[in-house]
């Protein structure tokens, strides 16, 4: 009797952490594509500059959301709302998927656009949504160029809207 309690346990307990490691801070990564169709724009760029909005004695709250400044250099989705610099939010990077990223640091963004509580629109990114959470080398950019004009042509040729 006491085997067959321990086989059933054993199951139980392993599946029980899994299921609280996912739940955790953790994702499943999307295809580059449901990614791109998920988003609500998309574009290449610098990021310029980095404020976390709380500080604790002094220094960065790290559950605390951190905004970048960006420099768009090239956009490959609903640019009608992006240009020249931009203000992009984003969690904490310990907590809800934030990110953190490198100041002088080129990267491919991508996120939603919500509005704020006082109405005002806000570009989010973060852990889960980036297409690409690194950094981008000067080797890898005609790669993702390719890439990103493929997936244009597929959503301007292929897809309907319904």
């Amino acid at each position: 009797m006491k085997k067959v309690i321990f086989l059933i346990c054993i199951p139980a307990f392993l599946a029980l952490i899994t299921f609280q490691r996912v739940e955790g801070c953790s994702c499943l990564r999307d295809s580059l594509w449901n990614l791109y169709k998920k988003s609500d724009f998309v574009f290449f760029g610098n990021l310029v500059n980095k404020t976390v909005e709380n500080t604790i004695d002094g220094k960065p709250d790290p559950n605390a959301d951190t905004n970048y400044g960006v420099e768009v250099y090239k956009i490959y989705k609903n640019g009608n709302f992006l240009g020249g610099t931009v203000n992009i939010k984003t969690h904490g990077a310990t907590c809800l998927f934030g990110i953190d990223l490198d100041v002088d640091k080129e990267y491919l963004f991508n996120g939603m656009r919500t509005m704020s509580t006082e109405g005002d629109p806000t570009l989010r990114i973060g852990a889960c949504n980036m297409m690409l959470p690194s950094p981008i080398t000067q080797q890898m950019i005609p790669f993702v160029e390719d890439s990103l004009e493929a997936l244009q042509f597929i959503e301007t040729n292929f897809v309907t809207t319904s």
